[in-house]
């Protein structure tokens, strides 16, 4: 379970809740099955595909190598008004990232450059296990260095059963404080995740 998977459920969640929601994927490498999730999941399924998922490799490698390999380059222009077009249309936009938080779009651009052009407030999501701990404060320090709000950090288990080692990582968290605070992954279709949307997107108008 990773960021399609906790994206999607956010944005189904607004969905049922009947809130206007889209899910956006600017950029796709190696297939768009997370795009069509995200579709999918949306208040409205009938989107264009390329309109949720405006740029897209085939080649299944982070996409500075992916566009060099087919050579040919990203085009920020439709990333953004694909974005732009999305946020005239709906409440909420829900947008996931491709790898990590400093994974390399251009020679001079990354995905947190993206993000910090767009000023949308971040979620984390990591995977409860040892070692994680140094890449998550490394991104959540990188996200403020940007000026944009950290709205959330959720753990997920790759094998949905937490050891008491891979527990503890949620106790340390909460220990070194100024940060949000770190959550599980909600089951599928619990209540939560609603609840962890009007939290993390500051929606006091939402009801759980």
């Amino acid at each position: 379970m990773g960021k399609t998977h906790v994206a999607v459920r956010l944005v189904s969640a607004l969905s049922r809740a009947g809130i206007s929601v889209a899910g956006f994927k600017p950029v796709a490498c190696g297939d768009r099955e997370d795009a069509e999730q995200l579709r999918a999941a949306g208040s409205d399924p009938g989107l264009p595909l390329d309109l949720v998922n405006p740029q897209y490799f085939l080649t299944p490698a982070a996409p500075l190598i992916a566009a060099r390999e087919e050579q040919r380059g990203i085009d920020f222009c439709a990333l953004h008004d694909s974005f732009e077009a999305l946020c005239s249309t709906h409440e909420v936009v829900i947008v996931e990232g491709a790898g990590g938080w400093e994974v390399p779009l251009t020679g001079e651009r990354t995905l947190g450059d993206l993000a910090g052009e767009w000023g949308s407030p971040v979620v984390i999501v990591a995977a409860d296990r040892l070692g994680v701990l140094n890449h998550l404060l490394l991104t959540a320090a990188a996200v403020r260095r940007r000026g944009l709000r950290l709205a959330g950090l959720l753990l997920n288990s790759p094998t949905g059963v937490p050891s008491d080692p891979v527990a503890r990582n949620a106790e340390a968290l909460k220990l070194l404080g100024g940060l949000p605070r770190p959550v599980p992954c909600p089951a599928d279709g619990s209540p939560e995740w609603l609840g962890l949307a009007r939290e993390w997107l500051e929606l006091p108008g939402l009801r759980a």
